[in-house]
């Protein structure tokens, strides 16, 4: 009886067995559900970071391709930029004869090629794998502009040479004397040539338009003075771009050579004092002459000489780090310039002279002697034998003796 009285009823087995099945039902598909969720997440993470590496992947092809196309891009320009400089680097017109003292009965002993010279019992001859650019300063505080007339196209205060030696990979500079005598093509107002006459070489950018016209004709000048030294280029600065240059290096230090008036808002400079020249303290201190001091221009010049001595190594080093620092500074002076030097020739002399070496005491001048002209203005009267000798260590090689001769 008992244990019938225990057994539950088929109600109750019923009851049972169907909570049971509602049970396990319920478990199953919270366990597939929770499956499924799972699967879709991992699914979902699955594909997401399958998408990022594809989007990384094809980032760092598209890096890749672009530095590669920068790259092949910055080289095609380089070589064309050198191709365009080395071609017009020789010119035919040298006058190698006016550096020569090779005599008459010399020339049956020694037959020298074009582009050689005889001098002091030694031939040399022309480097043509020099690259020498004319780097001028204009007495102008503005932006380039077009001159009023023929004659008012601003002086070449700062007159520079810069030689870059591919072969020994070094820059040198060669410093002019702007009062320097030397024929000078003079025009009139309305650009008519009148005639060629002994004068400051740094009038001779007066006579043109005050950009390209003047650049050209002080180019002309300088080669003519040079015996028709061969020009790969010139750049022309009017002085007011040394505000933004010098902002643009974040400013160049140097010692003070002489005193530097204050003038409107500038404080003005003590001989001495050790300075970070930027903004108007560049441009008074690179501008200022005392007109009324004798060979106050050669003065000016040494503080030319000094900042360029500083400046060089700056721009090198800052070139190295960062390549587009050439056309950075070249907008920001882009106003104050006129140059014949294109894209492709930046370029080139940017990417190949970065590394080259420049001595900062080695900044080479011309000899000679400064007087009071009768006109009431300061000359100098270079020393030709000594220009010629200049001439020659920079620009000429020196051949062994085999090389030459019947």
């Amino acid at each position: 009886m008992s244990s019938h009285e225990d057994r539950p009823s088929r109600s109750d087995r019923s009851s049972s067995h169907r909570s049971s099945h509602r049970s396990s039902h319920y478990s199953d598909s919270q366990r597939i559900h929770d499956d499924h969720s799972r699967f879709k997440k991992e699914s979902h993470s699955k594909i997401i970071y399958s998408i990022i590496k594809r989007v990384l992947a094809f980032t760092g092809i598209f890096l890749i391709i672009s530095a590669l196309g920068i790259m092949v891009s910055w080289r095609i320009l380089s070589g064309r930029g050198r191709d365009s400089l080395y071609a017009a680097n020789y010119s035919e017109d040298l006058d190698t004869a006016s550096l020569s003292d090779q005599s008459d009965d010399q020339e049956e002993e020694i037959r020298l090629r074009p582009g050689q010279i005889l001098r002091n019992g030694r031939v040399y001859e022309y480097n043509k794998d020099l690259l020498t650019f004319l780097v001028m300063g204009i007495d102008d505080p503005m932006p380039v502009s077009q001159a009023e007339d023929y004659t008012s196209g601003g002086q070449a205060d700062a007159l520079f040479l810069m030689v870059l030696d591919p072969d020994l990979e070094k820059i040198s500079l060669i410093a002019i004397n702007r009062n320097i005598m030397t024929d000078i093509d003079v025009y009139n107002e309305a650009g008519e040539y009148e005639y060629t006459g002994n004068g400051q070489l740094c009038i001779q950018h007066g006579y043109g338009d005050g950009m390209v016209l003047s650049c050209e004709r002080q180019a002309a000048a300088v080669r003519r003075l040079f015996h028709n030294l061969p020009l790969a280029g010139y750049i022309s600065v009017n002085m007011g771009g040394m505000v933004p240059l010098s902002r643009a290096v974040g400013g160049v230090p140097v010692t003070v050579l002489e005193d530097i008036p204050p003038m409107g808002s500038f404080e003005g400079l003590t001989r001495g004092q050790d300075v970070v020249l930027t903004g108007a303290s560049a441009f008074w201190y690179t501008k200022y002459r005392d007109t009324e001091v004798f060979n106050s221009a050669a003065g000016r010049m040494e503080r030319q000489k000094q900042f360029l001595q500083t400046l060089i190594p700056i721009l090198r080093e800052s070139i190295k780090k960062d390549i587009s620092t050439v056309p950075r500074i070249y907008r920001d002076l882009a106003e104050y310039t006129v140059t014949d030097l294109t894209l492709d020739e930046m370029v080139y002399l940017a990417d190949n002279s970065k590394d080259y070496s420049f001595d900062t005491e080695g900044i080479m001048t011309i000899k000679g002697v400064a007087t009071m002209g009768d006109s009431g203005f300061e000359e100098f009267y270079h020393d030709e034998d000594a220009l010629a000798d200049l001439i020659v260590s920079v620009f000429y090689t020196e051949l062994p003796a085999e090389e030459y001769g019947n």
